[in-house]
């Protein structure tokens, strides 16, 4: 029998962690969580295994998969879309050549052996595996006649009863295929679970409901979850040491530590990955502690029932949680955490009072990058300068300009605020001719005078590792001549401008559009402008953190200049 993990998740709500690997390559008691899947195929002759990967994991998987089980036939398959777990299944459709496969999701544990029961159990078109679960709004639920599943409701309004779908089962090949093949899957479409669409086909399939442990690798705290059912399993109550710990240093409650722990200190309830050194005299608790961290000194974690940060909001942990710390972070001596606290890889901190969860940078463009409010008038005047050729005086022209600018700056439409607007109303008024004359006049004199502030390039180059994007209100023909012109186009992952949001700013749709092409949320950005109320009010409320360039109030930061930014960014 063919045996299929699914291992296709995004891991977007288990930050830090899936920032710098895929979530079921994290490791536990020394060993990738997939690791463990394989192992149970293995020890009952399931050899012939297929792996549902995606585009960004794939590559982890197949290496350490290949360098580890070498004698066992794995194929990989990658899951283009993220279409859930039949179409996951339905990817590897041309390595399904077995009458019956073994599914699996590789981002659950389970304290029994599922793999044997299964094999046991299986006859006809399959067997399912079933658990009594307390909020079947969240599951696939199976809908009963006498004993005998006849549907897998996907998170159903009303359940038809209180045994929700384990992710491990076999099904005939066949009828899955058939019924898939019915269906069709878009993003945003309910979910049909796998053994659904053999029921549709007419396929029999007897339940067993399992009543054992189980946890699902999820959302950051989790990953403590998962090692304590593992620690239970394989180790002991105190834990497991694949690592090194120091003399007088106490393991409590199902810790993991892979890393090294210093003399004297207390691991209670805490993965400490592979690579990390935590140092002397440290109360850790409730925490995971990423690969290839170091951790001064005299660091306390405090525990408790805690917010965290999952993927674009804040949620109440389901335990007592303390901090996690991604891959690489570097923690000072005598630091106090409170609970549940996140810090994103490669990030050195001195204090924990909050998250640091940034790495995405937006700017605004003028006056913040580049000193536009003395060059942009003389630009105007130019454009006068070519219409007073035509008839009329130059002042005059400029003063009539200005009268109509003053009617339109208000106008939330970015056609109504180009120049090309304002120039062809006064052209209009005076019977000029050649609007785009004047507005060629205006972009030459606009290009040739304008500069970057000091110390933007190096800012710049800086922020390798960060996700950069130019947020402005100029329309993108005169955005892109700007920044090509100071040479600065290179430094940005996206460019918006107001013709291509489709209004001016303030609006949320600068921040929605820019954190939606970035993949990131607002906690995970700082915003720097040169005005509060256009460039950082709204982002600020949506959970960024806020530079302003100049003198005013209500930013988190208010800088003097660029230099300033990069120590900032340290601090987030």
């Amino acid at each position: 029998m063919i045996g299929v993990l699914l291992a296709a998740g995004s891991g977007s709500r288990i930050k830090p962690f899936s920032l710098t690997g895929s979530k079921v390559m994290l490791e536990f008691l020394g060993k990738p969580l997939l690791f463990y899947h394989i192992d149970e195929f293995v020890k009952h002759g399931i050899d012939d295994i297929v792996i549902i990967c995606n585009r960004d994991n794939v590559g982890e998987i197949s290496e350490r998969c290949g360098k580890e089980y070498g004698k066992t036939k794995i194929g990989y398959v990658v899951q283009d879309v993220q279409l859930g777990p039949s179409h996951a299944i339905y990817s590897a459709r041309d390595l399904l050549t077995d009458s019956h496969f073994l599914f699996k999701y590789g981002d659950s544990v389970h304290s029994d052996d599922l793999v044997g029961t299964l094999l046991k159990k299986n006859k006809g078109d399959g067997v399912i595996t079933l658990r009594k679960v307390k909020d079947p709004k969240r599951y696939g639920i199976a809908r009963l006649e006498k004993d005998v599943v006849v549907e897998i409701m996907e998170k159903p309004e009303k359940a038809p009863s209180k045994l929700g779908l384990v992710g491990a089962g076999i099904l005939n090949t066949q009828k899955f295929l058939a019924g898939i093949e019915k269906d069709i899957l878009f993003s945003g479409k309910k979910e049909v679970p796998p053994p659904e669409y053999v029921l549709r086909e007419g396929g029999k399939l007897p339940y067993w409901v399992y009543d054992g442990k189980r946890e699902d690798l999820g959302k950051p705290w989790d990953v403590l979850l998962v090692n304590r059912l593992l620690v239970e399993k394989f180790a002991d109550k105190k834990g497991w040491v694949g690592g090194k710990i120091g003399k007088k240093t106490v393991l409590k409650n199902f810790s993991g530590v892979a890393g090294n722990v210093g003399d004297n200190s207390v691991i209670d309830g805490s993965v400490i990955m592979e690579g990390a050194v935590v140092g002397n005299n440290c109360k850790i608790i409730d925490s995971v502690i990423g690969k290839n961290c170091v951790v001064g000194d005299g660091f306390v974690v405090k525990s408790g029932k805690a917010e965290v940060f999952v993927k674009d909001h804040y949620e109440k942990a389901d335990c007592s949680v303390g901090v996690f710390l991604g891959d690489g972070v570097t923690i000072g001596k005598d630091v106090i955490c409170k609970p549940g606290k996140m810090v994103y890889p490669g990030k050195t901190v001195k204090t924990l009072e909050e998250d640091h969860l940034v790495r995405a940078v937006v700017f605004d463009a003028d006056n913040t990058l580049y000193d536009t409010k003395v060059v942009s008038p003389l630009a105007d005047k130019a454009a006068m300068k070519f219409f007073a050729k035509q008839g009329g005086r130059e002042a005059h022209l400029y003063a009539g300009w200005k009268e109509i600018v003053e009617q339109v700056k208000e106008d939330t439409d970015p056609k109504k605020r180009h120049r090309k607007y304002s120039y062809g109303l006064l052209a209009k008024r005076h019977r000029l001719k050649d609007v785009e004359g004047a507005f060629g006049a205006f972009l030459k004199v606009l290009l040739n005078r304008l500069q970057v502030f000091s110390g933007v390039p190096e800012l710049l180059e800086g922020l390798e590792g960060y996700k950069v994007a130019l947020v402005s209100e100029d329309p993108s023909d005169v955005l892109i001549p700007k920044i090509k012109r100071l040479k600065l186009e290179g430094y940005f992952n996206l460019v918006l401008s107001s013709d291509s949001i489709g209004v001016m700013k303030p609006n949320e749709e600068y921040i929605k559009l820019a954190m939606q092409a970035l993949g990131v949320s607002p906690y995970e950005c700082v915003f720097v402008g040169d005005n509060f109320e256009k460039d950082l009010k709204m982002a600020g409320k949506m959970g960024g953190k806020t530079v302003l360039y100049g003198e005013g109030e209500g930013a988190d930061f208010v800088g003097g200049n660029h230099k300033e930014l990069v120590g900032i960014l340290r601090d987030v």
